[in-house]
């Protein structure tokens, strides 16, 4: 449907929060990368190593061991439940406020890599905290870490399309991998890298075709991609940014003199 002649603006803070809540998920979901590496940002820690740092490696003890911090999170709030309906109730708000979660999460782990042992991890990070793009990256490597522990775990996040597209990149990981090898083999030039993401999001979107979802599951994905395209992913960037510039801010005791804002933060949304 073309909505375009429907279209005024707003501020971005006209959205509630669970408006938001959608969009961001929207965009996480929108934005699966396939390989940890691309998230890779020039110049910034690997989109790995962010990983490492949240989903741990190795076991206790042994050299290199990294805690998994999106399980320890959980299992930490789960504790507090004594029975299967008080953890239920407890994942629930978790998912709920799983922005929040995945912020302080973010923040964790820039905190933890700001400690290593290593000075230059510790510059490196410092370093990447500038960069706007690691930043988002951080996020959205937070975010899909943390869901990813909460579907694992047999828990909802509330999101159709997020839920969807994890199992989709899960189930359909050799063929994805290929196409990423493929593309890693070639001249990677922009034309190589939009036919590699084209692929990826053809078989992300022939699976959700495919899986079986009622019509309350449809009409929800179709509202989370509305309402994303109606917040914008400029408008939206910008919004989060400045979430994560407040989280430099409280780590490294650098205050900028021009605070960082939303330069534009009028959005799309329909004249019903």
């Amino acid at each position: 449907m073309d909505l375009s002649n429907l279209i005024g603006s707003v501020p971005l803070d006209k959205f509630t929060k669970d408006q938001k809540r959608v969009a961001i998920l929207t965009w996480v979901a929108e934005n699966i990368k396939i390989r940890w590496k691309d998230y890779n940002v020039d110049g910034c820690a690997s989109g790995f190593s962010q990983r490492l740092w949240g989903a741990g490696r190795g076991e206790a003890g042994n050299r290199g061991y990294m805690p998994d911090r999106a399980k320890e999170n959980i299992e930490l709030l789960k504790g507090f439940a004594s029975t299967d309906e008080e953890t239920n109730e407890i994942m629930k708000e978790v998912a709920e406020n799983i922005i929040e979660n995945a912020v302080v999460f973010a923040e964790d782990l820039l905190k933890a890599a700001r400690n290593a042992k290593t000075e230059s991890v510790r510059k490196k990070y410092l370093k990447s905290m500038q960069n706007q793009e690691f930043m988002l990256a951080l996020l959205q490597i937070s975010l899909l870490l943390y869901s990813k522990e909460i579907i694992y775990q047999g828990h909802s996040i509330n999101h159709e399309y997020l839920t969807v597209r994890i199992q989709g990149s899960e189930i359909n990981k050799n063929n994805l991998s290929k196409i990423w090898i493929e593309y890693s083999k070639s001249h990677q030039t922009q034309k190589d890298y939009l036919e590699a993401v084209e692929k990826t999001n053809q078989i992300l979107n022939d699976f959700e075709k495919e899986i079986v979802l009622d019509k309350s599951q449809m009409d929800r994905i179709i509202e989370e991609k509305l309402i994303f395209s109606l917040v914008g992913p400029e408008a939206l960037e910008s919004y989060l940014y400045g979430i994560m510039d407040t989280v430099r801010a409280r780590i490294t005791g650098e205050i900028r003199l021009i605070s960082v804002t939303e330069m534009d933060t009028s959005v799309k949304i329909a004249k019903l």
